[in-house]
Protein backbone atom coordinates (compact mmCIF):
# COMPACT_ATOMS: atom_id res chain seq x y z
CA UNK A 1 0.00 0.00 0.00
CA UNK A 2 2.99 2.35 0.90
CA UNK A 3 4.49 1.87 -2.68
CA UNK A 4 1.04 2.51 -4.17
CA UNK A 5 0.81 5.35 -2.76
CA UNK A 6 4.71 6.62 -3.46
CA UNK A 7 3.80 5.30 -6.99
CA UNK A 8 0.90 8.43 -7.12
CA UNK A 9 2.73 10.67 -5.53
CA UNK A 10 5.53 9.93 -7.86
CA UNK A 11 3.08 10.45 -11.12
CA UNK A 12 1.92 13.98 -9.54
CA UNK A 13 4.78 15.37 -8.37
CA UNK A 14 7.82 13.88 -10.55
CA UNK A 15 6.29 15.64 -13.42
CA UNK A 16 5.23 19.21 -12.40
CA UNK A 17 8.64 19.63 -11.12
CA UNK A 18 9.81 18.90 -14.20
CA UNK A 19 7.75 21.28 -15.61
CA UNK A 20 8.82 24.10 -13.39
CA UNK A 21 12.21 23.24 -13.77
CA UNK A 22 11.40 23.41 -17.85
CA UNK A 23 10.15 26.68 -17.36
CA UNK A 24 12.83 28.12 -15.11
CA UNK A 25 15.14 27.00 -18.04
CA UNK A 26 13.31 28.66 -20.41
CA UNK A 27 12.97 31.53 -18.76
CA UNK A 28 16.63 32.17 -18.54
CA UNK A 29 17.15 31.68 -21.54
CA UNK A 30 13.89 33.94 -23.51
CA UNK A 31 15.40 37.02 -21.38
CA UNK A 32 18.72 36.95 -21.72
CA UNK A 33 18.71 36.06 -25.25
CA UNK A 34 16.15 39.25 -26.07
CA UNK A 35 17.94 41.28 -28.82
CA UNK A 36 17.37 45.36 -28.81
CA UNK A 37 15.08 44.87 -32.07
CA UNK A 38 13.20 42.09 -29.88
CA UNK A 39 12.04 45.01 -26.97
CA UNK A 40 10.68 47.51 -29.35
CA UNK A 41 8.52 44.89 -31.20
CA UNK A 42 7.48 44.08 -27.20
CA UNK A 43 7.28 47.48 -26.59
CA UNK A 44 4.71 47.92 -29.72
CA UNK A 45 2.67 45.25 -29.50
CA UNK A 46 2.59 44.56 -25.31
CA UNK A 47 3.89 47.94 -23.26
CA UNK A 48 2.68 46.34 -20.37
CA UNK A 49 4.73 43.15 -20.60
CA UNK A 50 7.83 45.28 -21.92
CA UNK A 51 7.22 47.09 -18.54
CA UNK A 52 8.15 44.02 -16.48
CA UNK A 53 10.67 43.02 -18.89
CA UNK A 54 12.48 45.95 -18.54
CA UNK A 55 12.48 46.45 -14.94
CA UNK A 56 13.88 42.84 -14.58
CA UNK A 57 16.67 43.56 -17.24
CA UNK A 58 17.61 46.79 -15.35
CA UNK A 59 19.31 44.40 -12.89
CA UNK A 60 20.44 41.18 -14.51
CA UNK A 61 22.47 40.05 -12.14
CA UNK A 62 19.62 39.86 -9.59
CA UNK A 63 17.23 38.58 -12.02
CA UNK A 64 19.26 35.53 -12.50
CA UNK A 65 19.97 35.17 -9.09
CA UNK A 66 16.10 35.07 -8.71
CA UNK A 67 15.58 32.42 -11.59
CA UNK A 68 18.42 29.90 -10.77
CA UNK A 69 17.40 30.42 -7.04
CA UNK A 70 13.82 28.52 -7.60
CA UNK A 71 15.31 26.73 -10.30
CA UNK A 72 18.10 25.11 -8.14
CA UNK A 73 15.47 24.24 -5.50
CA UNK A 74 13.04 22.30 -7.80
CA UNK A 75 16.06 20.24 -9.03
CA UNK A 76 16.84 19.41 -5.53
CA UNK A 77 13.24 18.18 -4.24
CA UNK A 78 12.81 16.26 -7.94
CA UNK A 79 16.02 14.48 -6.98
CA UNK A 80 14.97 14.04 -3.07
CA UNK A 81 11.83 12.68 -4.39
CA UNK A 82 13.17 10.65 -7.11
CA UNK A 83 15.66 9.20 -4.60
CA UNK A 84 12.80 8.45 -1.96
CA UNK A 85 10.28 7.10 -4.45
CA UNK A 86 13.15 4.64 -6.34
CA UNK A 87 14.55 3.08 -3.38
CA UNK A 88 10.67 2.38 -2.06
CA UNK A 89 9.47 1.41 -5.49
CA UNK A 90 12.85 -0.99 -5.93
CA UNK A 91 13.30 -2.03 -1.77
CA UNK A 92 14.30 -5.89 -3.19
CA UNK A 93 16.39 -5.04 -6.62
CA UNK A 94 18.78 -1.86 -5.97
CA UNK A 95 19.52 -2.38 -9.75
CA UNK A 96 16.21 -1.58 -10.71
CA UNK A 97 16.41 1.62 -7.94
CA UNK A 98 19.59 3.03 -9.81
CA UNK A 99 17.91 2.75 -13.10
CA UNK A 100 15.30 4.60 -12.27
CA UNK A 101 17.47 7.15 -10.58
CA UNK A 102 19.15 7.69 -13.77
CA UNK A 103 16.18 7.82 -15.86
CA UNK A 104 14.56 10.59 -13.50
CA UNK A 105 18.14 12.10 -14.06
CA UNK A 106 17.68 11.89 -18.17
CA UNK A 107 14.31 13.22 -18.02
CA UNK A 108 15.36 16.24 -16.13
CA UNK A 109 18.09 16.94 -18.29
CA UNK A 110 15.69 16.28 -21.22
CA UNK A 111 12.96 17.71 -20.54
CA UNK A 112 13.79 19.86 -17.77
CA UNK A 113 16.97 21.95 -19.64
CA UNK A 114 17.69 21.08 -23.27
CA UNK A 115 14.26 21.01 -24.84
CA UNK A 116 12.73 24.13 -23.15
CA UNK A 117 16.30 26.18 -23.91
CA UNK A 118 16.60 25.02 -27.26
CA UNK A 119 12.96 26.54 -27.79
CA UNK A 120 13.38 29.28 -25.75
CA UNK A 121 16.08 30.60 -27.86
CA UNK A 122 13.83 30.33 -30.90
CA UNK A 123 10.25 31.64 -29.22
CA UNK A 124 12.13 34.11 -26.97
CA UNK A 125 9.25 36.56 -27.31
CA UNK A 126 6.22 34.56 -26.80
CA UNK A 127 8.02 32.95 -23.81
CA UNK A 128 8.59 36.43 -22.45
CA UNK A 129 4.96 37.32 -22.94
CA UNK A 130 4.31 34.22 -20.93
CA UNK A 131 6.90 33.90 -17.98
CA UNK A 132 7.36 38.13 -17.29
CA UNK A 133 3.97 37.99 -14.85
CA UNK A 134 5.35 34.90 -12.70
CA UNK A 135 8.77 35.98 -12.75
CA UNK A 136 7.91 39.31 -12.01
CA UNK A 137 6.12 38.10 -9.01
CA UNK A 138 8.93 35.41 -7.30
CA UNK A 139 11.37 38.68 -8.19
CA UNK A 140 9.75 40.25 -5.75
CA UNK A 141 8.42 37.62 -3.43
CA UNK A 142 12.21 36.35 -2.87
CA UNK A 143 13.40 40.02 -2.61
CA UNK A 144 14.97 40.33 0.63
CA UNK A 145 16.71 36.69 0.03
CA UNK A 146 17.63 37.65 -3.43
CA UNK A 147 19.26 40.80 -2.08
CA UNK A 148 21.48 38.88 0.91
CA UNK A 149 22.34 36.40 -1.94
CA UNK A 150 23.30 39.23 -4.40
CA UNK A 151 25.25 41.00 -1.94
CA UNK A 152 26.86 39.01 0.38
CA UNK A 153 27.77 35.60 -2.06
CA UNK A 154 27.06 36.35 -5.44
CA UNK A 155 28.91 39.74 -5.66
CA UNK A 156 31.72 39.21 -3.50
CA UNK A 157 32.56 35.65 -6.01
CA UNK A 158 32.40 37.34 -9.19
CA UNK A 159 34.70 40.35 -7.89
CA UNK A 160 36.68 37.40 -6.45
CA UNK A 161 37.08 35.11 -9.66
CA UNK A 162 37.34 38.04 -12.22
CA UNK A 163 40.60 37.88 -14.18
CA UNK A 164 43.07 40.42 -13.35
CA UNK A 165 42.08 43.80 -15.33
CA UNK A 166 38.73 42.75 -16.89
CA UNK A 167 36.84 45.37 -14.72
CA UNK A 168 33.63 46.50 -15.94
CA UNK A 169 33.28 47.40 -19.59
CA UNK A 170 33.53 51.23 -20.38
CA UNK A 171 30.60 52.29 -22.12
CA UNK A 172 31.12 53.76 -25.99
CA UNK A 173 30.88 57.56 -25.77
CA UNK A 174 29.78 59.80 -28.41
CA UNK A 175 33.64 61.11 -29.36
CA UNK A 176 34.90 57.08 -29.00
CA UNK A 177 32.20 56.74 -32.16
CA UNK A 178 33.22 60.11 -33.78
CA UNK A 179 37.08 58.66 -33.58
CA UNK A 180 36.14 55.56 -35.19
CA UNK A 181 34.30 56.67 -37.53
CA UNK A 182 36.96 59.76 -38.23
CA UNK A 183 39.38 56.60 -38.42
CA UNK A 184 36.90 54.15 -40.54
CA UNK A 185 37.18 57.33 -43.41
CA UNK A 186 40.81 58.29 -43.25
CA UNK A 187 41.39 54.23 -43.89
CA UNK A 188 39.21 54.06 -46.47
CA UNK A 189 36.37 52.06 -45.00
CA UNK A 190 34.19 54.56 -45.25
CA UNK A 191 33.42 57.14 -47.86
CA UNK A 192 33.82 61.21 -46.52
CA UNK A 193 29.72 61.12 -47.24
CA UNK A 194 28.93 58.01 -45.66
CA UNK A 195 31.41 59.60 -42.66
CA UNK A 196 29.87 62.93 -42.75
CA UNK A 197 26.04 61.72 -42.33
CA UNK A 198 26.96 58.63 -39.19
CA UNK A 199 28.91 61.69 -37.75
CA UNK A 200 25.63 63.72 -38.14
CA UNK A 201 23.42 60.38 -36.51
CA UNK A 202 26.26 60.64 -33.54
CA UNK A 203 26.11 64.11 -32.73
CA UNK A 204 22.24 63.96 -33.03
CA UNK A 205 22.71 61.73 -30.23
CA UNK A 206 24.71 64.07 -27.99
CA UNK A 207 22.03 67.17 -28.32
CA UNK A 208 19.78 68.86 -25.48
CA UNK A 209 16.21 69.88 -25.48
CA UNK A 210 18.41 73.07 -24.88
CA UNK A 211 19.98 72.84 -28.45
CA UNK A 212 16.20 72.61 -30.25
CA UNK A 213 14.21 74.57 -27.94
CA UNK A 214 13.02 77.85 -28.87
CA UNK A 215 14.33 79.61 -25.76
CA UNK A 216 11.35 81.99 -23.45
CA UNK A 217 11.97 85.28 -24.96
CA UNK A 218 10.69 83.71 -28.86
CA UNK A 219 7.67 81.97 -26.99
CA UNK A 220 4.32 84.05 -28.00
CA UNK A 221 2.03 83.11 -24.86
CA UNK A 222 -1.45 84.04 -23.62
CA UNK A 223 -3.18 85.16 -20.59
CA UNK A 224 -5.75 82.86 -18.50
CA UNK A 225 -8.09 85.80 -18.99
CA UNK A 226 -8.14 86.10 -22.57
CA UNK A 227 -10.44 84.56 -25.13
CA UNK A 228 -10.18 83.09 -28.43
CA UNK A 229 -10.32 85.77 -30.12
CA UNK A 230 -6.83 87.02 -28.67
CA UNK A 231 -5.80 83.77 -29.46
CA UNK A 232 -6.86 84.18 -33.23
CA UNK A 233 -5.01 87.64 -33.51
CA UNK A 234 -1.59 86.15 -31.96
CA UNK A 235 -2.13 82.89 -34.40
CA UNK A 236 -2.34 85.58 -37.21
CA UNK A 237 0.00 87.46 -36.16
CA UNK A 238 3.18 84.87 -35.42
CA UNK A 239 2.00 81.83 -37.17
CA UNK A 240 2.31 79.77 -34.19
CA UNK A 241 -0.47 76.59 -33.43
CA UNK A 242 0.17 76.65 -30.14
CA UNK A 243 0.97 78.80 -27.41
CA UNK A 244 1.00 78.27 -23.20
CA UNK A 245 -1.59 80.04 -21.37
CA UNK A 246 -0.73 81.53 -17.96
CA UNK A 247 -1.57 83.64 -15.05
CA UNK A 248 0.95 86.29 -15.13
CA UNK A 249 3.96 86.26 -16.09
CA UNK A 250 5.46 83.49 -17.81
CA UNK A 251 6.65 80.90 -15.27
CA UNK A 252 6.13 77.28 -14.80
CA UNK A 253 4.10 78.24 -11.43
CA UNK A 254 1.70 79.67 -13.26
CA UNK A 255 1.54 77.83 -16.93
CA UNK A 256 -2.04 76.40 -16.78
CA UNK A 257 -2.04 74.62 -19.92
CA UNK A 258 -1.03 74.64 -23.64
CA UNK A 259 -3.62 76.05 -26.39
CA UNK A 260 -3.94 74.32 -30.12
CA UNK A 261 -5.40 76.47 -32.32
CA UNK A 262 -6.06 73.82 -34.45
CA UNK A 263 -8.16 71.96 -31.76
CA UNK A 264 -9.83 75.64 -31.33
CA UNK A 265 -11.53 75.91 -35.07
CA UNK A 266 -13.77 73.09 -34.86
CA UNK A 267 -15.07 74.64 -31.46
CA UNK A 268 -15.19 78.20 -32.98
CA UNK A 269 -17.17 77.02 -36.05
CA UNK A 270 -20.06 75.38 -33.89
CA UNK A 271 -20.13 78.53 -31.80
CA UNK A 272 -19.65 80.92 -34.94
CA UNK A 273 -16.64 83.15 -36.07
CA UNK A 274 -17.47 85.76 -33.58
CA UNK A 275 -17.24 83.79 -30.82
CA UNK A 276 -15.59 84.70 -27.58
CA UNK A 277 -14.58 81.23 -25.98
CA UNK A 278 -12.77 81.59 -22.76
CA UNK A 279 -9.54 80.09 -23.12
CA UNK A 280 -9.60 78.30 -19.34
CA UNK A 281 -12.40 75.88 -21.31
CA UNK A 282 -9.61 75.22 -24.30
CA UNK A 283 -6.21 74.50 -22.66
CA UNK A 284 -4.94 71.42 -22.89
CA UNK A 285 -2.34 69.45 -20.08
CA UNK A 286 0.97 71.02 -19.67
CA UNK A 287 4.06 68.77 -20.06
CA UNK A 288 7.60 69.81 -18.51
CA UNK A 289 10.84 68.56 -19.58
CA UNK A 290 14.19 69.37 -18.66
CA UNK A 291 16.70 71.26 -20.96
CA UNK A 292 19.18 68.82 -19.82
CA UNK A 293 17.64 66.28 -21.16
CA UNK A 294 18.84 64.36 -24.29
CA UNK A 295 17.02 64.53 -27.74
CA UNK A 296 16.69 60.55 -27.81
CA UNK A 297 15.00 61.02 -24.43
CA UNK A 298 12.41 63.97 -25.35
CA UNK A 299 11.21 61.72 -27.82
CA UNK A 300 9.99 59.22 -25.75
CA UNK A 301 8.89 60.94 -23.37
CA UNK A 302 6.49 62.61 -26.50
CA UNK A 303 6.25 58.77 -27.37
CA UNK A 304 5.40 57.88 -23.92
CA UNK A 305 2.94 60.47 -23.12
CA UNK A 306 0.99 60.55 -26.70
CA UNK A 307 1.89 64.60 -26.90
CA UNK A 308 4.03 66.94 -29.28
CA UNK A 309 4.66 70.13 -27.18
CA UNK A 310 6.26 70.58 -23.93
CA UNK A 311 7.53 73.40 -21.64
CA UNK A 312 11.78 73.09 -21.05
CA UNK A 313 12.15 74.08 -17.54
CA UNK A 314 16.00 74.72 -16.45
CA UNK A 315 17.50 72.86 -13.13
CA UNK A 316 16.21 75.69 -10.95
CA UNK A 317 12.40 74.69 -12.00
CA UNK A 318 12.20 78.08 -13.92
CA UNK A 319 11.21 78.31 -17.41
CA UNK A 320 13.44 78.31 -19.82
CA UNK A 321 10.74 77.53 -23.39
CA UNK A 322 8.97 75.09 -25.25
CA UNK A 323 10.03 72.23 -27.55
CA UNK A 324 7.88 70.22 -29.87
CA UNK A 325 8.18 67.48 -31.91
CA UNK A 326 8.92 70.12 -35.18
CA UNK A 327 12.01 71.47 -33.43
CA UNK A 328 13.38 68.21 -33.39
CA UNK A 329 12.31 67.29 -37.40
CA UNK A 330 13.98 70.85 -37.93
CA UNK A 331 17.09 69.36 -36.32
CA UNK A 332 17.39 66.55 -38.50
CA UNK A 333 16.52 68.08 -41.51
CA UNK A 334 19.49 70.59 -40.88
CA UNK A 335 21.69 67.89 -40.35
CA UNK A 336 20.61 65.92 -43.95
CA UNK A 337 21.18 69.44 -45.64
CA UNK A 338 24.27 69.79 -43.81
CA UNK A 339 25.07 66.52 -45.10
CA UNK A 340 24.45 67.04 -48.94
CA UNK A 341 26.17 70.73 -48.45
CA UNK A 342 29.36 69.02 -46.65
CA UNK A 343 31.35 70.78 -49.82
CA UNK A 344 30.04 74.05 -48.92
CA UNK A 345 30.78 74.12 -45.50
CA UNK A 346 34.48 73.67 -45.39
CA UNK A 347 37.09 76.44 -43.60
CA UNK A 348 37.85 79.48 -46.10
CA UNK A 349 40.38 81.42 -45.11
CA UNK A 350 39.87 84.89 -46.28
CA UNK A 351 43.39 86.89 -45.74
CA UNK A 352 46.41 86.44 -43.30
CA UNK A 353 44.84 86.27 -39.98
CA UNK A 354 41.11 85.62 -40.86
CA UNK A 355 39.30 82.83 -41.92
CA UNK A 356 35.40 81.62 -42.02
CA UNK A 357 34.21 78.80 -40.71
CA UNK A 358 30.81 76.81 -40.50
CA UNK A 359 29.04 77.32 -37.32
CA UNK A 360 28.62 73.23 -37.30
CA UNK A 361 32.31 72.93 -37.00
CA UNK A 362 33.50 70.55 -34.40
CA UNK A 363 35.34 71.78 -31.26
CA UNK A 364 37.58 68.98 -32.15
CA UNK A 365 38.65 70.01 -35.59
CA UNK A 366 38.23 73.73 -34.39
CA UNK A 367 40.99 72.95 -31.82
CA UNK A 368 43.36 70.74 -34.35
CA UNK A 369 42.82 73.86 -36.67
CA UNK A 370 43.77 76.83 -34.49
CA UNK A 371 46.14 74.99 -32.36
CA UNK A 372 48.31 76.08 -30.16
CA UNK A 373 46.34 79.89 -30.35
CA UNK A 374 43.01 79.17 -29.93
CA UNK A 375 42.38 75.76 -27.31
CA UNK A 376 40.11 76.38 -25.29
CA UNK A 377 37.17 73.86 -23.94
CA UNK A 378 33.92 74.64 -22.79
CA UNK A 379 31.95 71.51 -20.74
CA UNK A 380 28.82 70.40 -23.30
CA UNK A 381 29.37 72.41 -26.40
CA UNK A 382 30.23 69.96 -29.28
CA UNK A 383 30.20 72.77 -32.36
CA UNK A 384 31.76 76.14 -32.98
CA UNK A 385 28.12 77.50 -32.63
CA UNK A 386 27.74 76.03 -29.49
CA UNK A 387 30.40 78.10 -28.46
CA UNK A 388 29.24 81.11 -29.15
CA UNK A 389 25.71 80.31 -27.73
CA UNK A 390 27.65 79.90 -24.24
CA UNK A 391 29.36 82.49 -24.61
CA UNK A 392 26.29 85.05 -25.62
CA UNK A 393 24.00 83.03 -23.57
CA UNK A 394 21.20 83.77 -26.40
CA UNK A 395 20.12 83.77 -30.19
CA UNK A 396 23.01 85.62 -31.66
CA UNK A 397 22.08 87.97 -34.43
CA UNK A 398 24.63 88.58 -37.71
CA UNK A 399 27.49 90.70 -36.90
CA UNK A 400 27.49 89.73 -32.77
CA UNK A 401 31.04 88.99 -31.97
CA UNK A 402 32.77 87.01 -29.07
CA UNK A 403 36.23 87.14 -27.78
CA UNK A 404 37.95 83.68 -26.90
CA UNK A 405 41.76 84.04 -25.94
CA UNK A 406 43.38 85.95 -29.01
CA UNK A 407 40.34 85.36 -31.00
CA UNK A 408 37.54 88.02 -32.76
CA UNK A 409 34.51 85.08 -33.38
CA UNK A 410 31.82 87.08 -35.35
CA UNK A 411 27.98 85.69 -36.68
CA UNK A 412 28.24 86.30 -40.62
CA UNK A 413 25.28 83.97 -41.58
CA UNK A 414 22.32 82.56 -39.77
CA UNK A 415 19.15 80.43 -40.60
CA UNK A 416 16.59 80.47 -38.42
CA UNK A 417 18.04 80.11 -35.07
CA UNK A 418 21.00 78.35 -36.50
CA UNK A 419 24.55 79.77 -37.01
CA UNK A 420 25.73 79.02 -40.41
CA UNK A 421 29.25 80.57 -40.73
CA UNK A 422 31.57 82.64 -38.31
CA UNK A 423 34.66 84.46 -39.06
CA UNK A 424 37.85 84.15 -36.92
CA UNK A 425 40.15 86.78 -36.93
CA UNK A 426 43.71 86.28 -34.90
CA UNK A 427 45.43 89.06 -33.65
CA UNK A 428 48.25 90.75 -34.87
CA UNK A 429 51.30 88.71 -34.65
CA UNK A 430 49.02 85.56 -33.76
CA UNK A 431 49.38 82.18 -36.44
CA UNK A 432 46.44 79.76 -37.31
CA UNK A 433 47.12 76.25 -38.65
CA UNK A 434 47.33 75.44 -42.51
CA UNK A 435 43.96 76.04 -43.54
Amino acid sequence: MPQVGLGIVAMVLLPALVLVSALCSGSETAFFSLTHADRLRLRKSHPGVYGIVHQLMAQPRALLVAILLLNVTVNTAYFTLAGIVGKSLFENSPAGAVAFSLGCVMVLILFGEVLPKALAAVHRLPVCRIMAVPVWGWYRLIGPLRVVLDGVIVGPLSRLFRPAGKGEARSLTAEDLSNLLELGQSQGVLRESEQQLLADVVELGTLRVRDVMTPRVDVAWLNATDTSQELLAIARETGFTRYPVCRGAFNERQIVGIVNVQHVFPQLKKSGAGARLPLAGLVEPVRFVPERAKVDQLLEHFRSTRSDVAVVVSEHGDVAGMVQVDDVIGELVKFAEASQEAGESSVRRIDQNTWEVPGRLSVRDWEEFFEPVGRERHAGVSTVAGLILARLGHVPKVGERVHISNMVMRVEAMKGRTIERVSVRLADGANGGEA
